[in-house]
């Protein structure tokens, strides 16, 4: 009974049909172009000032870092 119950709660409470966002497809070709030219070292997840919270970044070989959410770089510390 208590199984039926929460199913039931979660078919209220999760996004479906109509509702649910439509799928985006990511962009790769700046991350590329980045490698590509030798201005990217790697990405990982960083402290952002602006958003705020812990956001993935792009690592550049001089020690900053630019969010990949907002577009603030960051300068090496």
């Amino acid at each position: 009974m208590a199984g039926r119950r929460i199913a039931r709660l979660v078919s209220l409470v999760l996004p479906r049909g109509k509702h649910r966002a439509s799928r985006v497809e990511a962009d790769l070709a700046p991350i590329a172009a980045l490698l590509a030219a030798g201005q990217l070292d790697n990405n990982d997840t960083a402290w952002c000032d602006t958003c705020p919270g812990r956001r993935v970044h792009a690592f550049h070989p001089d020690g900053s870092r630019t969010c990949w959410t907002c577009t603030t770089t960051t300068e090496a510390e």
